[in-house]
């Protein structure tokens, strides 16, 4: 299946934040990632128990008197016990939400939303293959972290911005990972994954164009069932062309898309309408 939702992406009005925490500590991690452990979260915050589940996050405009700016993030793990997060930020230098973690101090009150999720790989899975560049790391970790004992090998390949963005990740024997470098073709890397011989179980997530070259390749090309893979957009390399042409558009483009959705239709044939409907516009 896909979804266009995730870290960094902008979330839609209905994202209302139905809970508050606060900033108890940072952790740098790498040179391009911190861990930020966010507390006194109410108890009536229920994780999904799904691995690459997410938030999106109420966080402070950097000028004051301004909206709050909300966008998905990735939780690297919760503790319910203590009322607990962790967020992987990836702090790139642009954007609001990467700018707000690089400032934020202890004591910042954010806001989140109910957590969603989609990793779900089937029993009959002989293998999985986690995919995705920095923004994917906390998600891919976390998977690593909290898969049960006697599961399949997994295989994992991931794009950082140097070595010193390397992780040390919790690997099993069978298991593989191969760090890619920008520039390297992690779109073609996630398809190899998919290509497998056994039935399996590919996870991708990464920029939205090489979702889209990874998702054709899934289900146009070797036609596999939905239940063997998951795509999801985290970001756009064109985001401000892509949101001043979405926002350029008639309100009957707006109202075609709604429609494709409102129907009961496979959420994957609706995808596929959708897809269609934006490149005829240029998105």
């Amino acid at each position: 299946m896909t979804t266009e939702t995730a870290d960094g992406t902008e979330t839609t009005g209905d994202d209302l934040p139905l809970h508050t925490a606060i900033l108890m500590s940072r952790t740098p991690l790498s040179p391009h990632l911190a861990r930020l452990t966010f507390g006194e979260i109410a108890p009536d915050f229920v994780s999904t128990g799904r691995a690459d589940e997410f938030v999106s996050l109420s966080i402070p405009a950097a000028e004051a008197g301004q909206p709050p700016v909300v966008r998905y993030y990735t939780i690297r793990s919760w503790r319910a016990d203590a009322g607990e997060l962790d967020i992987d930020f990836v702090l790139h230098g642009h954007g609001p939400a990467s700018g707000w973690a690089q400032r934020a101090v202890p004591g910042d009150i954010i806001g989140i939303d109910a957590p969603r999720g989609h990793y779900d790989p089937p029993a009959e899975a002989q293998w999985i293959g986690l995919a995705g560049d920095a923004t994917a790391l906390p998600a891919i970790a976390r998977v690593l972290d909290e898969r049960a004992p006697g599961g399949p090998p997994v295989h994992v390949v991931v794009a950082v911005e140097s070595e010193a963005d390397r992780l040390d990740l919790s690997l099993r024997p069978g298991d593989s990972l191969d760090w890619l470098r920008p520039g390297d073709d992690l779109a073609g890397a996630a398809k190899a994954l998919a290509s497998r011989d056994q039935p399996g179980y590919l996870w991708f997530s990464g920029e939205a164009a090489d979702m889209r070259t990874v998702r054709s390749y899934v289900r146009r090309e070797l036609r596999q069932p939905t239940r063997q893979w998951m795509t999801m957009a985290y970001w756009r390399r064109d985001s401000g062309r892509w949101r001043e042409r979405f926002d350029s558009l008639e309100p009957e483009f707006l109202q075609r898309l709604e429609r494709i959705y409102a129907t009961d239709d496979d959420p994957e044939v609706q995808r596929d309408r959708a897809e269609e409907l934006l490149a005829r516009h240029g998105l």
